[in-house]
Order: structure tokens, then sequence, then C-alpha cells
């Protein structure tokens, strides 16, 4: 298994089950580097768990995950369902979330990072039962940089919310991609074309591709993910390379 440059993550072998001789993961082998690195999958097919196993709430029934220069203590999960509390306003979650992970909160820090999510700071005087889907997200995203990460785990942050908010969180990720390693899932193949560095595809629980973007796209198009196609022809190329990966159990 070869390694990578730290902070990388590393997993070999790894198979996960919720029930004994029923797995969801099955030997997992694959790097983790830092810059953006997209898990794209359908539904049901083993993205949360792989999420959860990295954050430590799932443990490996078989297998081993390495992390290089990843101090346990700073790697952040943000589930698809955010795990904020609606009764609570934004300011009291980020206290809250500060006593738990022991950051310090700075106000210049929570104005700047709302200004780069395009949220407006006021809205952080509200009950978070009140914001809208995309202002919660961009909260939870808020949260988690100020824990400052090394590794931060992101299930499906942009279903279900406008194009607007999606550009601005796609923004964040493209900044901050040099300094973390950031695993977000998708079913969007679309956004995996627009914004991975890394992408790493799931089907039944095991990995089907596992590379650069540009890999992929040399893989499927003969060339880069960032060429004179239209995203939709290049988007939906890469679709019929999958898919014949997918029907041929075809390994990277």
């Amino acid at each position: 298994m070869a390694l990578c440059k730290s902070p990388c993550v590393v997993l070999d072998g790894v198979s996960v089950g919720y029930y004994p001789g029923k797995l969801v993961l099955k030997s997992i082998t694959v790097v983790l580097p830092r810059g953006v690195n997209v898990v794209l999958g359908l539904n049901g097919v083993g993205k949360t768990t792989l999420l959860r196993t990295l954050a430590g709430v799932l443990k490996p029934v078989e297998g081993s995950i390495k992390f290089y220069g990843v101090d346990r203590g700073k790697i952040h999960y943000i589930p698809h369902r955010l795990g904020l509390l609606p009764d609570l306003t934004g300011v009291e979650m980020i206290r809250f979330y500060s006593e738990i992970l022991g950051f310090r909160v700075d106000g210049e820090r929570v104005r700047g990072l709302a200004r780069e999510l395009n949220l407006d700071v006021r809205l952080l005087g509200k009950r978070i039962g009140e914001l809208s889907n995309g202002q919660q997200r961009k909260l939870a995203l808020l949260i988690a940089l100020l824990h400052d990460p090394t590794l931060l785990l992101v299930d499906e942050i942009t279903s279900g919310i406008d194009v607007v908010t999606i550009e601005s969180i796609h923004n964040m990720f493209r900044r901050e991609a040099e300094r973390r390693i950031i695993v977000m899932t998708t079913h969007n193949i679309y956004e995996a074309l627009e914004l991975a560095d890394y992408i790493h595809i799931l089907y039944d629980g095991r990995i089907v591709f596992t590379g650069h973007i540009d890999e992929l796209m040399e893989k499927c198009l003969g060339g880069s993910s960032r060429g004179s196609e239209s995203i939709l022809q290049r988007a939906r190329a890469m679709l019929d390379c999958v898919v014949a990966m997918v029907k041929g159990d075809v390994a990277s």
C-alpha cells in the first residue's frame, strides 16, 4: 500500500459492518491526501459509513486505518443532519462546540469566516430552527473551521440547497484545500467534476476507482477534467465510464 505525504490518511483492507456477517464496507484500500477528496456514489453504497469510520464512530472489523500528521483531536465530522440544536442561537451553538472541542472563540475570526461563507453575521443571533437549510449548513462549516481540523469530514453538505449557497461552500473548500484533508461525500457527478482534487468511487461497499481526478478523466476521456468540453459533456461521458466500471467490477 503506497503512502502519501503528511498529512494523509491510509485505509488498508478496511471492512465495516453494523451487524455480524453483514458488511457495508468491503476491503476498502484507499489513500486520502491533503486536498478535496470526493467520495462519489449512489445512496446506500457506504459513503456515510466510510465517514463515520474515519471519524472513529465505527470500528473496522478488518483492516487498518493509519493517520499521518493528523491529531485525533483535529478530526471534525459534519453529518448530513448537521448536529445543530434548533433551540440554541448560532452564537450559543458556537460556544457549545467550543467547550466540547476545546477551541477558542475569536469574534473577528467568526466574522471573517461568516464573510467567506456569505453568511450574514446577524443571523448568528437567531435560533437555529429559524435558519434556512443553507444557512444551517454554513453555520456547521463555520464551526468546523473554528475548530481548525486537519481532517474535515463532510456528508452530503450540498444536498437540497440553492446554487448560490453551494457555490459559497465550494469556494470555501477550494480555499481550505491547501491546508487540510477534506473528505466530502456526494452522489452528484457534476459536483465531483467541479470540486475534486481526488475522487474515490464507491459501489456496493467497494472502491471501483481511486485517484486524482485527472487520472479518472484520462481513463474515461483521455484528458483533463478541466478541458474544453462543457461540464455537461464531461459529466455525461464520465457517468458512462463509471457505469461501465461498476458493471465490469473494474478496480483502479
